[in-house]
């Protein structure tokens, strides 16, 4: 064991590496992953060890580390606001809850087994009342309400709701060490759905929250964290923290949504002018009140031409499922398939990882080829987590811009920001966001100062000064508005400089 962990130290290793020495010699992944790295100057991990408090804790405590030891450097921080949203909400369905009452009565914890089955049935009535016969997915509920039926049935008050909550937990405790006993996977439904209402309960009254009831799962509570800024706390503590990413503009817009007081610094974009070429349909956008199956036609004939001309492998990113549902509901796989001579993958929505890099990998391969279409949305793991580099993507054509849905948790969003800074609620909690997908995105075709690519936007909206503020100086002053003919035509251009560049080298 010490052997194979000096020989992790002496280079980074891929996490792939680790799990098949760890099979190879019957080693836990985990225990070797973690001597390696308490032997380490530089650990690479998910945010999630920073952000998550929880995890943060275990992480500080099993290094002994000071926090003023610490150098913190985020990369790819735009995705920050979002993943520190994930780390600080919670969640649990219907199905934890029957397993917790299943498990409580399999440990002969009647009491804890009454309380959920009355709870259940209250949460129930507050699912038939709020939700089941609405077309919504999720409603805001009065965190109380979930405890009346309990109050009433029971006949306890708060403090004997908590009595029974912290004893839900420490049941959950003597349960996972009974299972470690058995060999069985520490896990206690009863200790999680205990937590989870504690935790409930204790943030009654917090404007930095919103409670959810949504058909999730079933139907699930979802407590939503509404203040990225809490997850970064610690970073006044460290000895330095660094935030970057190539689509943080405005500076101070991040800076405010984190909490972040410090240098603001941004470098040119290493993307030569030569080597972009940026067009905007001046007749086509995905607004609600424009789709229709004419708009999704007009959109394909689009999509479709333009992968005639841009050379190997290309990226059509929409908006969102719905936009690209709508795409496909015209074709547009079948046009491109018989048009082009090209293969289409289409991105699927809650593909497992392994399921989404078998997809991109037989779609990079075919760049060796005579290319492909890979269909997807922005703000996806392929649109921005995804590094395609040389032919592997020569475009992009991005279909709309990706505003959320007016859902409830978007619009408490845009109101706590709203209180919080006044004025730029709708611009910090809505706007912004979308605009980042969109740059993330098109950002897939430059992955270095040389490579040359174009980027399609298919939206007349990003031609509005509003829109355009946001975007990087590279794609804002190559920036063209264009027709369905002056797109083919500036297309053509651009890759014939390209193909006799080549060829006089």
């Amino acid at each position: 064991f010490d052997e194979l962990v000096q020989y992790f130290i002496q280079t980074p290793a891929e996490p792939i590496s680790v799990l098949t020495y760890s099979k190879m010699f019957d080693f836990c992944p985990y225990e070797l992953t973690r001597k390696v790295a308490l032997n380490s100057d530089v650990i690479v991990a998910s945010y999630l060890y920073m952000i998550n408090p929880a995890i943060r804790e275990n992480f500080m405590s099993y290094f002994d580390f000071d926090y003023s030891d610490l150098i913190v450097i985020f990369d790819e921080a735009h995705n920050l606001p979002d993943q520190a949203i994930n780390a600080l909400s919670d969640k649990i369905s219907i199905h934890s809850i029957n397993r917790a009452i299943k498990e409580a009565d399999e440990y002969k914890e009647h009491e804890i087994a009454n309380f959920l089955s009355i709870f259940l049935k209250g949460l129930e009535n507050l699912y038939q009342e709020k939700l089941k016969d609405m077309k919504i997915e999720e409603v805001p509920i009065l965190p109380e309400s979930i405890f009346y039926h309990v109050f009433d049935v029971l006949g306890i008050n708060e403090r004997g709701l908590i009595r029974i909550l912290d004893q839900m937990v420490k049941a959950g405790d003597a349960i996972r060490e009974d299972k470690i006993e058995r060999n069985l996977p520490p896990r206690s439904y009863v200790g999680r759905v205990g937590e989870f209402l504690l935790l409930w309960f204790a943030l009654i009254g917090k404007e930095d929250y919103l409670f959810l009831l949504s058909k999730d799962k079933g139907f699930s509570l979802e407590l939503v964290a509404l203040d990225p800024s809490k997850a970064l706390s610690f970073v006044k503590s460290v000895q330095s923290a660094i935030f970057m990413s190539g689509t943080l503009t405005p500076l101070e817009a991040f800076a405010d949504i984190m909490g972040i007081d410090g240098r603001l610094k941004k470098f040119p974009r290493m993307v030569k002018k030569e080597n972009a070429l940026v067009l905007v349909a001046k007749d086509v956008s995905t607004r609600g009140e424009e789709r229709s199956l004419e708009l999704y036609k007009k959109l394909t004939k689009y999509v479709v031409e333009a992968v005639k001309l841009i050379p190997k492998n290309v990226g059509v990113f929409t908006a969102s499922y719905e936009v690209l549902e709508g795409l496909l509901s015209t074709n547009v796989d079948v046009q491109i398939r018989e048009e082009t001579g090209k293969k289409v993958f289409i991105e699927k929505k809650g593909a497992s990882s392994k399921e989404n890099d078998l997809l991109v990998m037989a779609f990079k391969e075919e760049a060796k080829k005579d290319g492909a279409v890979l269909l997807g949305v922005m703000g996806g793991r392929n649109s921005e987590g995804q590094d395609y580099s040389g032919d592997e993507m020569n475009g992009v054509v991005l279909v709309g811009i990706p505003y959320a849905r007016p859902t409830p948790r978007v619009q408490a969003q845009i109101r706590y920001f709203e209180n919080k800074f006044p004025g730029k609620g709708r611009y910090y909690g809505y706007i912004l966001p979308a605009h980042r997908k969109l740059v993330q995105a098109a950002g897939r075709v430059h992955r270095s100062e040389y490579e040359k690519g174009a980027i399609i936007v298919l939206d007349y909206r990003l031609l509005w000064s509003n829109v355009r503020k946001d975007l990087p100086d590279w794609m804002r002053e190559t920036l063209k508005p264009v027709t369905l003919t002056s797109m083919k035509r500036y297309l053509i251009k651009f890759y014939r400089d390209e193909k006799i560049k080549i060829e006089k080298s």
